[in-house]
């Protein structure tokens, strides 16, 4: 079974309602948790990067983002012979997730799958988005169909290439498209 690790950097996916309104408190474990991806035989690598909205990152913040994606992708599987991981996730605000995903494009050179993902409902939410916008990064990022296809964003069950991604609307669960260039269902 593939390795795939986490990397947590906030955004909507781990944020909770408090007296200074919404803001990033759950850690990678906890999402792990919500979406039913811990426990078991599994043990996921987790960096908890920053909890976070990533309305306020300019390029420098996106470009230590990219690092840490490297840096990830670089380290050792705890518990192992220092095999390194067959994927990476990295949980991110909506706000700039297109553009991440893009840099990452630009400057990460492995082949192995690099999934974005996040939220457009809060941690805490009835009914949020994030745990299945997990679920579903976390089995293209282990799926070897994957490989070879730079860094990609998936949400709301869909996949789309860095390159031509954007956010299309800021309420909606569909909140990527890529006009022009079409989309694709996990698994299709």
């Amino acid at each position: 079974m593939p390795t795939v690790a986490l990397l947590a950097t906030g955004g909507t996916i781990a944020s909770t309602g408090g007296p200074d309104g919404r803001v990033p408190t759950a850690t990678g474990r906890d999402l792990l948790r919500q979406a039913g991806l811990s426990g078991g035989e599994t043990t996921v690598p987790v960096r908890d990067l920053e909890l976070g909205g990533s309305f306020s990152w300019d390029l420098e913040k996106m470009r230590l983002v990219v690092e840490e994606m490297q840096a990830a992708l670089a380290a050792p599987v705890p518990g192992t012979d220092g095999a390194r991981p067959d994927g990476l996730v990295v949980t991110h605000g909506t706000d700039t997730m297109e553009e991440t995903v893009f840099l990452a494009s630009l400057l990460l050179d492995d082949p192995r799958p690099v999934v974005l993902t996040g939220a457009q409902e809060p941690y805490d939410s009835r009914s949020p988005d994030g745990p299945e916008n997990l679920r579903d990064a976390f089995a293209v990022a282990a799926d070897p169909l994957a490989r070879d296809r730079g860094p990609l964003l998936c949400f709301d069950g869909m996949v789309f290439a860095a390159r031509g991604v954007t956010k299309i609307d800021t309420l909606s669960h569909r909140a990527f498209g890529a006009p022009g260039r079409g989309r694709r269902r996990r698994g299709a």
